[in-house]
């Protein structure tokens, strides 16, 4: 929701805010799909699928057309290098909680947060490695 809050606010400027009901209607028939096909089977994890797949295609689409309209130089390889840092420790969370035990979980996510501050600070990352043989 946040991105495509963020992305949608070319329409709002220039005034053309059809094109904001156009995105809505693509969500809601996302949304409304997957939760009818989604929600017998899975409860609520596809209602929560169907609200992350509706703000996904909402904010690509507003990006792609707001890119055509009013260009603005996002950062989408960060974007896309953070999010491929979140969405498994997001994902994985029953798992690695059975697996490593909440304080080992809470370390993960600690430490991929740790790496995106690192990221954002410029600063070098040095990843352990063995000493040279002789």
């Amino acid at each position: 929701l946040g991105l495509y809050i963020s992305a949608s606010i070319w329409f709002k400027l220039r005034g053309q805010v059809g094109w904001g009901l156009g995105f809505t209607l693509v969500g809601t028939a996302i949304t409304l799909a997957i939760n009818y096909l989604g929600i017998p089977w899975y409860g609520y994890y596809a209602a929560a699928w169907a609200h992350l797949a509706c703000y996904g295609v909402m904010f690509w689409l507003c990006y792609g057309v707001g890119q055509y309209h009013m260009p603005v130089p996002y950062r989408i390889g960060r974007l896309l290098l953070y999010g491929g840092l979140v969405a498994p420790v997001v994902v994985g969370r029953p798992w690695g909680v059975a697996a490593l035990g909440l304080g080992g979980y809470v370390g993960v996510v600690l430490g991929a947060l740790g790496l995106v501050v690192a990221f954002e600070r410029g600063v070098p990352i040095r990843w352990a490695t063995s000493p040279r043989p002789g």
